[in-house]
């Protein structure tokens, strides 16, 4: 009986006319669609950060799957003090492990530095002596590392009206491999990144088959759209929809159907005004039956933020440096000179009008490596990047 019940269903959707369900494949759902998400972490302090995504509304459909690719960043210092009440030689290794985790799956990586390296030891002085205790760093362990979420991740934890939690953290620490263990360490690391989030989806309402060659596309004046009916009905009508992120879609305009020769009836209507980064599009279409179905979403991408580089010149520098960014900045920034220890020498606001160049003037320093960092007010852009003072 349920095999009968299974066929008579299928065979009733078949023999509808004009209508189908969605045949979704994960990485090009062909009815459905793909929403992506970009999201940016500022420079922070904190072992663990929880990232936040939309979940989609199941009212819309159903996901078929999501992909996670991230690129961070790990700056470290480490601080190790000798316990013992005789001066002693150590050498370390430092591991720091990254973590992302999505609904239960989790992907990690390991990162690891000796100290002072691999083949030589750090002498302390006795606990209490001045001498007794050093500091590495701040190292970079992860610049602009690229990562993709290899575990399987269940749909189902990006389905509902809330937000899907994703906690990237990282643990770690200091291991003596020469020297013992009586010693006292403490771990101090920034991270940033950013994080993208794909998830593809398949609508929970049928689709129209008489609805063809839909497009979209980046025209003067804004997005033109073109598509056909090859049935249509004069009591039809259209409301093109758009969205920013894919889940909740707004009306823009409502067309009546204009029957031609009832094969074929052409379709055109430019959407103006829209000035998002990127733009989902979609027809819905209300028949004479009172039935509601939808076309295949559709895309845009247009003005979308391009992320910037910089590049310092003179390198050694002495009184100025001069920075060079691949895009121009807007807004208040603030620049930092960060030494070895992990200490902020030199700060300074800075702010933009469009340029993309910019003459940073210093004050003597101590001759050596430094760190150079240049943040946006929100931290949402960092840039980072080695500079040598030699005065």
């Amino acid at each position: 009986m349920n095999t009968l019940a299974k066929t008579f269903l299928l065979l009733a959707l078949c023999a509808a006319p004009g209508l189908a369900r969605a045949q979704c494949a994960c990485s090009s759902p062909t009815e459905g669609g793909t929403i992506n998400y970009t999201i940016q972490l500022p420079v922070n302090n904190f072992s663990t950060n929880v990232i936040k995504v939309p979940k989609f509304n199941p009212e819309d459909g159903h996901v078929t799957c999501v992909n996670v690719d991230y690129n961070f960043t790990l700056l470290s210092s480490i601080y190790v003090r000798n316990k013992e009440s005789i001066p002693k030689s150590y050498r370390f290794m430092y591991n720091v492990n990254p973590s992302l985790t999505i609904g239960g799956a989790s992907h990690s990586d390991t990162y690891i530095k000796y100290y002072p390296s691999m083949l030589t030891n750090v002498n302390l002085a006795a606990y209490g002596d001045s001498a007794d205790s050093q500091l590495f760093g701040p190292d970079t362990m992860a610049l602009d590392q690229h990562s993709v979420f290899s575990q399987a991740i269940n749909p189902s934890f990006f389905m509902g009206t809330d937000s899907a939690e994703m906690v990237f953290e990282f643990s770690g620490g200091v291991n003596s491999i020469l020297g013992g263990v009586n010693y006292e360490q403490v771990v101090s690391t920034e991270s940033w990144g950013e994080f993208r989030v794909s998830v593809s989806w398949c609508p929970n309402t049928l689709l129209n088959e008489d609805l063809k060659d839909f497009s979209a596309q980046k025209t003067v004046g804004g997005i033109k759209l073109n598509w056909s009916n090859t049935s249509e009905n004069a009591q039809n009508q259209y409301i093109i929809q758009i969205s920013k992120d894919g889940n909740t879609f707004v009306d823009v305009a409502i067309l009546d159907a204009v029957p031609g020769n009832g094969l074929n009836d052409q379709y055109e209507y430019l959407i103006e005004g829209v000035q998002w980064s990127q733009v989902y599009i979609r027809i819905k279409m209300t028949n004479p039956n009172a039935k509601t179905v939808y076309s295949a979403i559709k895309v845009i991408q247009s003005v979308a933020p391009k992320h910037s580089t910089v590049q310092v010149s003179p390198n050694p520098a002495k009184e100025q440096i001069s920075l060079s960014f691949t895009e121009p900045l807007n807004g208040q920034y603030k620049a930092e000179l960060i030494g070895l220890s992990g200490q902020i020498v030199y700060q300074q606001a800075l702010r933009f009008a469009g340029q993309s160049n910019y003459l940073l003037k210093i004050p003597k320093l101590a001759n050596g490596l430094y760190y150079l960092r240049i943040s946006n007010v929100n931290q949402s852009e960092t840039f980072v990047t080695k500079v040598y003072i030699s005065n």
